[in-house]
């Protein structure tokens, strides 16, 4: 469970070192980068949420999510929800006010629920967990976003073998 970036070597973690790519297949790499198809001009951005006393687990601050966050809001020129602000009312806010999105980027803690996947596992925001059962109910049909979570645990499924369909 524990991040390859995240790997100390010479007790300094990967990351900092060197760049990490996790990609399903080497050949993934032969051609030339394709240009996205995605319209990352309205982005909704959201890092280290930060207000939620979480009755199970103790949630500290993700000072390199919100890093991250900010960076990837500077990239776009957008503004990234951080702290309270990112948060799921932040969120169905921009939705409502934009209308639709190109980018989803997260960076925020995770959890992996294995025998209940879709109401056991969650994001934390800031007001609270947000399960799949509720982010499958956004309205993101129209705008099919690309969305990046950058959060521990959000990508046992695939590693456990279970069908992300």
């Amino acid at each position: 469970m524990l991040p390859f970036a995240a790997l100390p070597v010479r007790n300094t973690p990967l990351i900092d070192i060197m760049s990490v790519v996790v990609a399903p297949e080497f050949f993934l790499f032969k051609d030339e980068p394709k240009k996205s198809q995605h319209d990352f001009s309205i982005p909704i951005i959201l890092g280290d949420p930060q207000g939620w006393d979480d009755p199970v687990w103790r949630f500290p601050a993700l000072p390199g999510a919100r890093a991250q966050a900010e960076e990837v809001a500077v990239f776009l020129k957008s503004q990234a929800l951080i702290g309270r602000e990112a948060s799921r009312k932040g969120i169905e806010s921009k939705l409502r006010a934009q209308g639709r999105t190109g980018l989803i980027h997260l960076a925020t803690h995770g959890m992996f629920d294995m025998t209940n996947p879709v109401d056991g596992g969650f994001l934390l925001l800031a007001d609270g967990r947000w399960y799949a059962s509720e982010i499958q109910k956004l309205p993101l049909r129209e705008s099919r976003p690309l969305v990046v979570m950058s959060a521990c645990q959000t990508d046992l499924s695939t590693t456990i073998g279970i069908n992300k369909a």
